[in-house]
């Protein structure tokens, strides 16, 4: 979406839309929704909703489409799970925006109804994004999402 009212931010609102669609097909059976969706689902989801207003992953367009697709059937499992952590999993590599706490959570897990009653927890495992131990290897702006299901 780079930037809102760009092309790119309008073809991220089209797939948005798009994705809402097939999710309506999935919604029955066991089904999940994962990936960097690049938006903050609240503002609990931003290290400061005030210093970003207006910016691309935030705006009530992303986010109303984002709700539309959990209005298919499906529920974001990390906040089942953690409702009131912000759970970051980007963070810019500009300025040490990890070591001070600025990030946003973006990538989701979104997960059927059906599978959502077998979630067994959620987390963001934010050691993949320290430096890295091999020294040619840098890390991911993103740390993964980790869901467990009950067996």
């Amino acid at each position: 979406g780079r930037a809102v009212g760009t092309e790119a931010f309008f073809d991220k609102l089209s797939f948005l839309d798009a994705m809402a669609e097939r999710v309506a097909d999935l919604a029955a059976g066991p089904a999940i929704v994962a990936g960097d969706m690049n938006v903050c689902p609240s503002d609990l989801d931003v290290w400061d909703a005030t210093q970003v207003p207006g910016a691309t992953h935030v705006t009530p367009h992303e986010r109303t489409r984002l709700q539309s697709i959990l209005d298919q059937g499906f529920v974001d499992a990390f906040r089942v799970h953690q409702p009131d952590e912000p759970g970051f999993s980007w963070w810019d590599y500009r300025a040490g925006h990890f070591h001070k706490g600025f990030g946003l959570r973006i990538d989701l897990v979104l997960v059927s109804r059906v599978l959502g009653a077998d979630l067994g927890g959620a987390f963001v495992d934010r050691s993949y994004r320290k430096v890295a131990k091999v020294r040619e290897a840098k890390p991911s702006d993103h740390a993964p999402v980790v869901v467990d299901f009950h067996a």
